[in-house]
């Protein structure tokens, strides 16, 4: 059995594209609830920009807004410890070198 030319090189394009996407795609190995910090806001209404940053052990991401029922400010002088639950994230800014954003199920302040 013999594989053509033609054949032979798009099969090793194919290969060539699905270990590039692999090997690219972002590993987040985020724990998704637990105790956290609102480190910073940003006002700045860009792709990426708005939103508060939270410091999740040595992970820091994004959400673009506070749930109901919690009041955060937007000057932020200290870390504000909180215990957060994390959803899907709902916009990767990565390629921007920026925090990608994830949705919040649940953010309480600690004390």
């Amino acid at each position: 059995m013999s594989i053509n030319p033609k054949s032979m090189k798009i099969l090793r394009n194919c290969l060539i594209l699905a270990f590039v996407l692999i090997s690219c795609e972002k590993n987040v190995n985020l724990t998704r609830e637990g105790k956290a910090e609102i480190i910073r806001f940003t006002g700045e209404k860009c792709m990426c920009c708005w939103g508060w940053d939270l410091k999740i052990g040595n992970d820091t991401v994004k959400i673009d807004s506070i749930p109901s029922g919690f009041q955060s400010p937007y000057e932020i002088t200290r870390p504000i410890p909180v215990y957060v639950e994390l959803g899907s994230r709902i916009l990767d800014c990565s390629n921007l070198n920026k925090y990608d954003y994830y949705k919040v199920i649940k953010i309480e302040l600690l004390k």
